[in-house]
């Protein structure tokens, strides 16, 4: 788990936020931890503690990553062949219910609650006047070490960019979100002395 204990002990000030140090136990951090990575349930998962699931969604977006990647596959074709075999399935399975004894399937009528658009619709909203007030923060020019330090990493970014597709470049962060917090989690008191050197 983050140490906070630690992290929140040093001031930090700006003139957008202002954090004081505050007492926070070895169980808060944990409890606090979790709800950063979604609840118990997604934390399991990501912290793979729950290897099962957490290695079936790897070998997914490992296969898919393959699939697009390493084949070339395109992602119009893969929609269409997968409609075309759920289709054939169901045609099938309509048809040859009366013959086999088996009840035809009923499709199930997807219902979601309208506040959850509405909440999508407020965080989306949300981060995007985040976005553009540290862009404008940045664009600004008042601190011209925090717009180079944009800039420098954006080029970085940029050269990266260029040495994968889009679609490595996002199987590689997701390999590196999946991996981290566990590597964290297993190895937390030697990062914490590194990036406290590193903070300091």
């Amino acid at each position: 788990m983050i140490n906070l204990t630690r992290l929140l002990k040093l001031r930090l000030t700006s003139t957008s936020c202002c954090i004081r140090p505050i007492r926070i136990t070895s169980l808060d951090a944990r409890s606090l931890f979790t709800w950063f990575l979604g609840g118990e349930k997604h934390a399991s998962i990501i912290l793979w503690r729950n290897t099962q699931i957490s290695t079936r969604i790897f070998a997914g977006v490992t296969v898919i990553w393959f699939l697009f990647e390493c084949i070339g596959y395109h992602l119009l074709t893969f929609v269409c062949h997968f409609l075309i075999l759920s289709l054939t399935t169901v045609f099938l399975w309509f048809n040859l219910a009366s013959y086999i004894n088996v009840s035809p399937p009923k499709l199930p009528e997807v219902t979601p609650p309208d506040e959850l658009f509405v909440n999508c619709l407020l965080l989306l909203r949300s981060i995007i006047n985040r976005a553009f007030t540290s862009f404008q923060d940045v664009a600004s020019g008042k601190d011209l070490k925090k717009f180079l330090k944009v800039i420098a990493v954006l080029w970085v970014l940029s050269v990266i960019g260029s040495w994968f597709s889009f679609l490595t470049l996002l199987y590689l962060l997701f390999v590196m979100l999946m991996t981290a917090p566990m590597l964290y989690e297993k190895n937390e008191d030697a990062v914490d002395i590194y990036a406290e050197k590193f903070v300091v």
